[in-house]
């Protein structure tokens, strides 16, 4: 097997605390030697990134992503793709103080698959909001929640539409999830977190999760 990252940046104004710009190319590619064939995947984009804190608790980040996502497998040629997609997500925060932020975002993303391989195409529009309290005694909490609009034309159960779908289905999606970590001593930390989601024609979906790191 073989993996590979490249990844180039550069940036304008990194250590401004108003107002940053930054442009990174990058590409993460993997191959695989397997029984039947080699399988091999990439990741190639360019992405600019725009940083500005409008006053000391209000602040604005946006990027926007244009790239080529491969799959390639010389036994289960259905799992094929060549996707071009770009994407760009704005979001805007409010941060009073160190204990509070607020936030609030939105995503577009189009993806379309090379013809020859069957051209399918996938817009995707969310909509989001973030809360996240801290405070030096108690830890820290997350919650997020998420609206999800998605339309596709073509197979949902494919390799291509679950890509292309981010593990999601084409309608509505809802996605949430809540999060707590505390420090129990000097080197233990405690993380306890809960995603849930819910997709056009499924149950809803409920993963719960705790953790206990030691830092040495």
């Amino acid at each position: 097997s073989l993996n590979a990252t490249v990844r180039n940046t550069v940036s304008f104004n990194q250590l401004s605390s108003k107002f940053g710009l930054e442009y990174t190319i990058q590409e993460v590619s993997g191959k695989s030697l397997l029984t039947n064939g080699l399988d091999s995947r990439s990741n190639t984009f360019n992405e600019g990134k725009v940083r500005w804190n409008i006053t000391k608790s209000l602040s604005l980040q946006t990027y926007y992503r244009d790239g080529y996502k491969r799959s390639s497998s010389e036994y289960l040629t259905t799992r094929n793709y060549r996707i071009h997609y770009y994407e760009t997500e704005p979001k805007f925060s409010i941060q009073p103080g160190t204990t509070f932020r607020l936030s609030f975002s939105y995503r577009y993303a189009q993806k379309q698959n090379t013809p020859d391989l069957g051209g399918e195409k996938a817009n995707l529009q969310k909509f989001g909001t973030e809360l996240k309290l801290s405070k030096l005694s108690k830890g820290s909490f997350l919650a997020e929640a998420n609206y999800i609009e998605i339309k596709y034309n073509g197979i949902e159960s494919s390799a291509i539409g679950y890509d292309m779908l981010e593990g999601l289905r084409k309608g509505k999606n809802f996605t949430w999830k809540l999060s707590w970590q505390r420090s129990l001593a000097t080197s233990l930390q405690l993380t306890i977190g809960y995603e849930g989601r819910k997709t056009p024609g499924a149950n809803f979906i409920h993963t719960g999760s705790a953790q206990v790191r030691a830092i040495f």
